[in-house]
């Protein structure tokens, strides 16, 4: 379908795109062309519908052409966007950092009801990656102080530009350094709540992901080692020394993983430890309180 100018109209290029997509392996082709269109016209989703038979320039088709065979050599849709919805918000995403995934936003739902109604409490989230779980939490509980911390440059750009996005560089601070030690350290002994969604792919796993995944997300925020657990094994007694009695620890967790993490936090002097399913039904959240 083309429109009486002779030029491309939006389901023309819909059509033709979620074609050319689901040929390259794309598992949700429709909504990946829809979605790319929606960020080159700058519109959302909703506006593609009641504008079917809008015709498109010559700039904007060859804009929408070249994000569509990105997408076909599987770059993940947030990359070619630049951002990424999470819990109903919009945050900045960019190559080198972990794209927010719906599994975290369970995550941060379970670090908002551990905080809701408190006040001048402190919260941490390590391995923060875009900041988007910590950013959240913080949007939803005002009374509280967040840092986000990472080792990685992309993530501490992002994560910053996050910050500054949902305006609250008064009260997230965005900090480099290796988990906890990134704090200042008079908090240690007094953090309400540690938060963590760290590496924990086993190593000979990553290269059979999807290609989203293994060739273009970074490894250093995939890789858990080989068993995939390296960084709980550091996290258990560092939360420990970091929390104040009474304190939480959350965890993200891989699907199989929940009983050994519930293990090392019991070691460490955790009590009250529980999991919680995500959507799919898998232990994916660990809950602990110091």
């Amino acid at each position: 379908m083309s429109s009486a100018e002779g030029k491309s109209t939006v389901l023309d290029l819909l059509n033709k795109s979620a074609r050319y997509l689901a040929s390259k392996g794309s598992r949700s082709p429709r909504l990946d062309a829809e979605v790319l269109l929606a960020g080159v016209l700058g519109c959302s989703r909703i506006q593609l519908y009641v504008g079917f038979d809008r015709g498109l320039s010559d700039a904007e088709v060859d804009s929408y052409r070249e994000a569509v065979m990105r997408r076909g050599r599987r770059e993940p849709v947030a990359y070619i966007t630049g951002r990424k919805e999470f819990m109903g918000r919009d945050f900045s995403v960019g190559r080198g950092v972990l794209v927010p995934r719906p599994e975290t936003e369970l995550l941060a739902e379970k670090a908002i009801e551990a905080l809701v109604g408190s006040e001048c409490a402190n919260a941490a989230e390590i391995c923060c990656g875009t900041g988007a779980a910590g950013i959240t939490v913080a949007l939803e509980v005002p009374g509280i102080r967040m840092f986000l911390s990472d080792i990685s440059d992309d993530a501490l750009e992002t994560a910053s530009k996050n910050v500054m996005k949902h305006g609250l560089k008064d009260r997230v601070s965005v900090l480099r350094g290796d988990l906890l030690a990134a704090l200042p350290d008079e908090l240690k002994g007094k953090l309400d709540l540690v938060m963590a969604n760290p590496p924990y792919i086993r190593t000979g796993d990553i290269d059979a992901l999807e290609p989203e995944v293994s060739e273009h997300e970074p490894r250093m925020a995939l890789d858990g080692g080989s068993d995939g657990l390296l960084f709980y094994r550091r996290i258990a007694p560092e939360a420990a020394l970091w929390l104040k009695q009474g304190g939480t620890v959350l965890m993200e967790v891989g699907y199989d993983q929940a009983g050994e993490v519930s293990g090392m936090l019991g070691a460490c002097g955790f009590g009250s430890i529980t999991s919680h399913k995500d959507l799919q039904g898998y232990d994916r959240v660990v809950a602990a309180t110091l």
